[in-house]
């Protein structure tokens, strides 16, 4: 066999629902079990297929349930079982799928699992991503790469480290490391997009190593595949949508896999071999002797009835179930049924089912086939806002109906069966092929949903709401402002929450399919500036129209993150002028505060880095006293702190962070807890060392949590000149200040390359070398007259080397806020250089 493309060669009646054999499904499916189990045949697909509401996802889910009753009692150690719904609305890719099987399997896959780690370094995942998205696995090389990477945080992990940390852990995988050797290399080697195509071919590896050396088989089920098909068509980079499933189960070799599907699988386009192992079962409607007993079992006692409703259901479970569910209702208000109550046209069984509900329920299934799930604060949000009028009291009631799925237990999320949604909002109902009027009313809704409900929230739920009406718009051609500005919010709030991944990944499809492009180009280079990507932020943000027409109210926030990104990115000039219009455009307003205190704080800070230390201090004593919001105030007074800290006034700088610190930690912003410790680490760094790398393992791990990389690039180049200062360490003193150089380099940040710089300038004064002093006087000098900011770090340079002239040149150029004081401490500074 040679299918894979990588190995060599009360009152109340209550219906009681049984599930009804499928006589020869099942067979086949016995059929195949016992021909795995004996090896008789020990490679099939198995492929039921027929049409929405058939019975597919009951078939699997009972015939997994049976399995695992044999497998306790005949064969715990022989056969293992994976179950994947493909319709999960979290599965984007085929990496998020192959996740889901991985967290499955009990067997070893060590070579997936670093083929995974080193594509997602590749691609730039950190390690605080990685263990969001591998979250839930056991005995990985990730996780013991991670362990070992510890220090890196906030970054990417550059290759040579996955080798380094993979080497350190080799003992505990000896013999995998031996048998993987050039499969290894071959990782290590590749492109990413290349390690990603074979990700497929390393996990089934595993599913085959497992039968190879420890006689374990698999059964794995793979249920909804053509809505796999559909969500990945779009984002396929390989031959077609599904071939990452053709290469993981060729590459298993050994196993029984199990699909559900709409139609039948027809691998053999792609490699004839395939029909040898592929068997489809067309899963027809249900003989009438077996739907006579699953209504014979609800109980129907009525013969005439059950005849009528076998003909009007035509053998579709789903129908059959809608039927009992009318016969249910109608017993339970004490309506004398007859069998004319059912005959009807096979078309008419949703129509007919949805009339016999009560208006409430009707309403609510029609209101909810409009979204893809729902909770139940949607439930009850759609019912109020649509005065549906459901009682909220049935609620549990109504999720238990045969027409409703649980999506997701530990969250209650919950969803319409497909076929019922596809008729109600695919204009089959109404003859139109497009969504409904209600349809698009009911999706309009959503953007008031999620702007009332954000901070109510659990976030990780919030983000799915957000992305689930992302996907939603494709259905919409206007929208208000007032929607336009709920969006925008929405996906502020979960940017500042940490979710700026999520938001991007749900911004750049939107751009591509969406004829709002400028709201999510505008949210993209947000979460870019606070990845600390600022090149690319800038040019993503440049191509959006910044205007109230476009953002509504957010075009000014717009601006400030645009002129925010061009100041970080070392064009100051420009970014000043930027930031003195928006000064001059926005006055004082409690309800804007936020917006106010962020545009004039930054001017602020533009203004010290530029040597206005004293106009710097005084828009910011104004700007924090206007300021009610504590964490705004904060924040303002934080700033303040850095003109104290450029000028070397270290007690007094290290007074006002802390003050800021309280502030913060009283109001639990993370993000700026951890942006104070780097701030206390600037400033200790000088004046404290000691306490400085004492504080650092804490500075590092906030910031790690918030991943940023900007301010663990700023500790770094801390950490390189309190190890100089402290006992001359210039081992480690060099190692952080090159971490720091590497880490602002790739974000962008200028002036970050530029405090590293300096690191590696105090270092060279401690060697004593005068042609390295020499040579770090330049490379200062060169970037400080690139940026044309923080002239005062060249200070202890001058100051080390009596260069009076430039000392002098300093302090007449630039407004110090007490330059006597600032040439004591630098004095002192230097002198534990020499």
């Amino acid at each position: 066999m040679s299918l894979s493309k990588y190995k060599k060669k009360k009152n109340q009646f209550t219906a009681i629902r049984v599930f009804t054999d499928r006589d020869q499904p099942r067979a086949s499916f016995w059929k195949s079990f016992d021909q795995l189990v004996t090896d008789e045949e020990p490679f099939k697909v198995l492929a039921f297929y027929g049409i929405g509401g058939i019975g597919k996802t009951k078939l699997q889910n009972h015939l997994h349930e049976e399995v695992n009753t044999k497998i306790q009692h005949h064969y715990p150690n022989q056969l293992k079982q994976v179950f994947v719904s493909l319709d999960a609305f979290e599965f984007d890719s085929p990496t998020d799928i192959l996740i889901a099987i991985r967290k499955q399997l009990t067997v070893p896959t060590f070579l997936f699992d670093y083929a995974l780690i080193t594509y997602w370094s590749a691609v730039g995942y950190t390690p605080i991503d990685i263990k969001k998205r591998f979250g839930g696995t056991e005995n990985s090389i990730i996780w013991d790469v991670l362990e070992e990477v510890s220090d890196v945080g906030g970054l990417r992990i550059p290759l040579k480290i996955i080798r380094s940390a993979s080497n350190k852990v080799k003992h505990k995988y000896l013999r995998t490391y031996s048998d993987y050797k050039d499969e290894m290399h071959e990782i290590e080697t590749s492109q990413p997009i290349d390690i990603f195509r074979k990700l497929p071919f390393y996990l089934g590896l595993a599913i085959h190593q497992a039968y190879e050396e420890q006689t374990i088989k698999h059964i794995i089920y793979f249920d909804a595949y053509e809505t796999m098909l559909k969500k990945l068509k779009t984002k396929s980079v390989t031959e077609s949508a599904d071939e990452w499933i053709r290469e993981f189960v060729a590459s298993s070799e050994v196993g029984l896999f199990v699909m559900g599907s709409r139609e039948a699988i027809n691998w053999e386009i792609y490699n004839p071999q395939w029909g040898e192992f592929i068997k489809n079962i067309d899963l027809d409607v249900l003989g009438e002797k077996d739907a006579d007993r699953f209504l014979a079992n609800v109980p129907i006692p009525d013969t005439s009835i059950r005849k009528e409703i076998i003909q009007s259901a035509k053998g579709i479970p789903l129908y059959l179930n809608l039927c009992v569910n009318i016969y249910e209702q109608k017993v339970s208000e004490g309506v004398k049924l007859q069998s004319e109550d059912f005959k009807m046209a096979e078309s008419e069984v949703i129509d007919r089912f949805l009339r016999h509900l009560s208006e409430g329920e009707a309403e609510m299934v029609k209101t909810l086939s409009s979204i893809h799930f729902f909770d139940y604060d949607l439930f009850s949000y759609l019912n109020g806002n649509f005065h549906i009028g459901y009682p909220l009291t049935k609620y549990k009631e109504f999720i238990e109906k045969s027409f409703i799925l649980c999506i997701d237990p530990d969250y209650g999320i919950y969803k319409i069966h497909d076929s019922i949604r596809e008729y109600l909002f695919d204009g089959i109902a109404n003859y139109s092929g497009k969504p409904s009027e209600l349809s698009i009313t009911v999706i309009k809704s959503l953007f008031q949903f999620i702007d009332t409900y954000k901070e109510k929230y659990d976030l990780p739920i919030l983000e799915r709401y957000f992305r689930q009406l992302v996907s939603l718009l494709v259905h919409i051609n206007d929208f208000t402002r007032k929607e336009i500005e709920a969006l925008i919010g929405t996906a502020l709030y979960l940017i500042d929450n940490g979710y700026w991944n999520e938001v991007e990944e749900a911004s750049k499809k939107a751009v591509q399919e969406l004829p709002i492009p400028d709201p999510f180009y505008f949210l993209h280079a947000n979460c870019l500036l606070w990845k600390g990507k600022l090149n690319e932020g800038l040019d993503i943000i440049q191509q959006a129209e910044l205007t109230p027409q476009k953002l509504g109210r957010f075009s000014v926030t717009a601006e400030y993150v645009k002129t925010h990104i061009i100041a970080l990115s070392g064009r100051y000039d420009e970014a000043e002028v930027l930031y003195e219009d928006l000064t001059n455009r926005i006055s004082y307003q409690q309800e804007q505060e936020k917006l106010y205190s962020k545009i004039f704080r930054q001017w602020g800070d533009l203004l010290y880095l530029r040597g206005k230390y004293n106009k710097a201090v005084s828009v910011l004593d104004e700007t924090a006293n206007k300021t009610i919001n504590i964490f705004e105030k904060a924040a303002t007074i934080r700033t303040k702190g850095h003109v104290y800290r450029l000028n070397f006034l270290s007690d007094q700088a290290e007074d006002i962070y802390r003050s800021a610190l309280t502030m913060f930690e009283g109001e639990k912003t993370e993000g700026y807890i951890g942006k104070s410790h780097t701030s206390l680490m600037e400033t200790l760094c000088w004046s404290k060392p000691e306490e400085a790398i004492e504080l650092a393992p804490k500075a590092m791990e906030i910031n790690e949590l918030q991943r940023s990389k900007i301010e663990l690039g700023r500790i770094y180049a801390s950490l390189g000149i309190a190890y100089v200062l402290h006992d001359k360490n210039l081992k480690l003193a060099r190692e952080y200040a090159d971490l720091a150089i590497q880490t602002q380099e790739e974000t962008g940040f200028q002036s970050g390359v530029l405090f590293a710089t300096v690191a590696k300038a105090m270092i060279a004064m401690a060697t004593g070398d005068e042609e390295a002093i020499l040579e770090a006087k330049q490379a200062v000098e060169s970037k400080v007259e690139d940026l044309d900011v923080y002239h005062c770090l060249q200070l202890p340079l001058y100051v080390y080397l009596d260069n009076q002239e430039n000392i002098d040149r300093l302090s007449e150029q630039f407004d110090w806020i007490d330059f006597d004081q600032t040439i004591q401490r630098v004095d002192q500074i230097v002198a534990k250089l020499k």
